[in-house]
């Protein structure tokens, strides 16, 4: 009875033992792919073997987008209902609850473009399909809508950053994934690079945008970190590769036949690639 017992014993702990060894081995694995002490995207979200980042010229969009901020490894505040969708959390200054989406990649142009003042490239399409532009806000006005659109004149006082804060918050307000898309043009999944979306007309829509790109030395096979953010979340998250649960990278990638992005929550599809169309602003209204 006794060495029966002892056998038991030592059965369970041989299973726990294996069990630590396994999740000691899924951390290292995850850790190839993630730094810790990395305080962007792109010093925190390590590479696979073999592989380099795109091209990405000082001062472009891809270059912004591998320089957003990170916040400290392993913070975690959101109103999904699974911590383990996330790799990483942005570090954003909260504007409104409203973000959908595709606010997010609203966002992030808006923002780049705002850092490079180019103002005039700041303009998106909202519920009555119209385009706005940040360049009236700059000139102190600023757009009402009532029974009527009017333009008035924004209070005294209110510095530059305020008030481009303000404008992406009535942007906000009055546009969704609907008016946005108008925005947009199709890219070739061949061709993706950061700052393109997955997206899916819907209400309120699905998006997920393109943070980083990197291509294989050999084969050419590109592959891409995907971020997003919810309705009242704070920040955006990086999300991490369901089908790459096993080894920890947050990479994706589209394999020769395959047609589907899963992410999380949702599933995308090559054809739901679009980008930004540069579009500059030619009139205040």
């Amino acid at each position: 009875m006794i060495l029966k017992i002892r056998h038991i014993l030592y059965y369970i702990a041989s299973l726990l033992i294996m069990a630590a060894l396994f999740h000691t081995s899924g951390l290292a694995q995850s850790a190839s792919f993630i730094n810790p002490l990395g305080t962007t995207v792109e010093t925190r979200f390590m590479l696979p073997d073999g592989y380099e980042r795109v091209p990405a010229p000082k001062n472009s969009y891809a270059y912004f987008l591998r320089r957003l901020q990170m916040l400290p490894y392993g913070t975690i505040y959101s109103n999904s209902s699974s911590e383990a969708h996330f790799a990483g959390m942005l570090n954003m200054v909260q504007i409104n609850n409203m973000q959908q989406d595709i606010h997010l990649c609203v966002r992030l142009r808006a923002e780049y473009f705002f850092k490079q003042e180019q103002y005039d490239k700041i303009g998106f399409t909202i519920s009555n399909f119209t385009r706005i532009f940040y360049v009236p806000w700059v000139e102190g006005l600023k757009l009402v809508i009532n029974d009527k659109q009017h333009w008035t004149k924004q209070s005294a006082g209110v510095d530059r950053l305020r008030t481009f804060y303000n404008y992406l918050g009535f942007i906000f307000n009055h546009s969704d994934i609907n008016t946005v898309q108008t925005d947009l043009q199709p890219i070739s999944i061949n061709n993706i690079m950061p700052g393109d979306m997955f997206i899916q007309i819907s209400h309120p829509g699905k998006a997920v945008i393109v943070l980083d790109v990197a291509y294989n030395l050999t084969t050419g096979d590109r592959i891409f970190l995907l971020a997003k953010t919810y309705s009242a979340a704070r920040t955006a998250s990086v999300l991490v590769n369901p089908k790459e649960a096993w080894s920890g990278s947050p990479w994706y990638t589209i394999k020769v036949g395959e047609n589907k992005i899963t992410t999380p929550e949702f599933v995308f599809y090559k054809q739901d690639l679009r980008r930004f169309q540069g579009v500059l602003m030619t009139s205040k209204k």
